[in-house]
């Protein structure tokens, strides 16, 4: 099955919205108007971006449960207003506040409400990735995290999402996101003393299969913002360090608690999370498994695509953890969800 521009740019996250219980037949009637006027060859990141909210609200119908009137639509996080964003990174604390639901027995590092999520995904990593589970799972998971950002902690704004393609133009020094300011998601870590052999190696235990990465210009605790102050509990599970080593010391759900580390990194970036690469990847899946495999990464190509990509370009400690990679909490605004 090939795979239709409009639906991949939906899977992307470009737009978000409920399925309504109209009819088929008239949903694709509706979608064929909509789709007639674009060409994917030479649309913009933002055309697709326009295209795919008006075919996911044309399958919408007249639901009296969900409509057009009261969908809600992900909302770039520098579009929200100050109010809206720092009311978001509370409720986000507020998460880290409120204590876990997860079972001790199963595991004794889940402390707060917030480490339910690191848990779940720490869990489930071997079969949520590279697979057809993985971006359904993942909106699934979002979409529960917004409940609870809402049910749990009064939060009544957009929920926002993280467009990587504009931080790479920008550089994440410039971006409002990470600019380390009350209404941002904090800045980077402290600056460690990196020489420029130190660097980040992943896949090394497969033979020619190991992808080099640089260090970025922090990689020790995140001073400033809103989660200058929070503590990870949960991991490392398979975190990549500098000089070739990994980290699996919170195996096990283990209550390992830590400052939050970041390795903001650029080269990272523009190697990988460019407008040029996801332009690609909407224009070009010959079908949903290429769509996916070129997201995530070809197995043995040393590419590991626009999504691992966007999470390595955070670095530190957990966010170049596979396993527990939500215990960032910029990985939790939606990178592809």
């Amino acid at each position: 099955m090939r795979c239709n521009p409009s639906f991949c740019a939906i899977l992307l996250g470009l737009a978000a919205t409920a399925q309504g219980s109209s009819d088929l037949a008239s949903n694709l009637k509706r979608e064929a108007t909509v789709t007639s006027s674009f060409n994917p060859k030479n649309a913009t990141l933002a055309e697709f971006n326009a295209h795919a909210r008006e075919v996911a609200l044309s399958r919408i119908g007249n639901s009296t449960v969900c409509n057009k009137d009261n969908v809600r639509v992900r909302k770039l996080f520098e579009n929200l207003t100050s109010n809206e964003r720092i009311s978001y990174t509370d409720a986000l604390k507020c998460l880290m506040d409120l204590p876990a639901k997860t079972p001790s027995d199963l595991a004794p590092g889940a402390k707060s409400r917030y480490d339910d999520w690191v848990v779940t995904h720490i869990n489930q990593t071997l079969t949520i990735h590279l697979n057809a589970n993985f971006l359904g799972w993942h909106r699934w998971y979002i979409w529960e995290m917004e409940r609870a950002l809402r049910s749990d902690c009064g939060y009544k704004g957009p929920f926002p999402y993280w467009d990587w393609t504009k931080t790479e133009k920008e550089t994440f020094e410039k971006s409002e996101v990470f600019d380390g300011s009350a209404t941002s998601l904090s800045g980077n870590g402290a600056p460690l003393n990196y020489t420029d052999s130190d660097v980040i190696v992943i896949n090394s235990q497969y033979p020619n299969m190991e992808v080099v990465f640089p260090h970025g210009t922090g990689g020790g605790c995140v001073t400033n913002g809103p989660f200058a102050n929070i503590t990870v509990n949960l991991g490392p599970v398979g975190l990549a360090l500098v000089g070739n080593k990994t980290d699996t010391s919170g195996a096990g759900y283990k209550y390992n608690p830590r400052c939050l580390k970041r390795d903001l990194t650029d080269e990272i970036l523009h190697r990988y999370v460019n407008e040029t690469s996801v332009l690609t990847l909407l224009r070009d899946s010959s079908d949903i498994w290429w769509f996916q495999t070129i997201m995530s990464g070809a197995w043995g190509s040393r590419d590991i695509g626009i999504h691992p990509g966007a999470h390595n370009s955070l670095g530190g400690d957990p966010g170049r953890d596979f396993w527990v990679s939500p215990g960032e909490p910029a990985s939790v605004c939606p990178i592809v969800s």
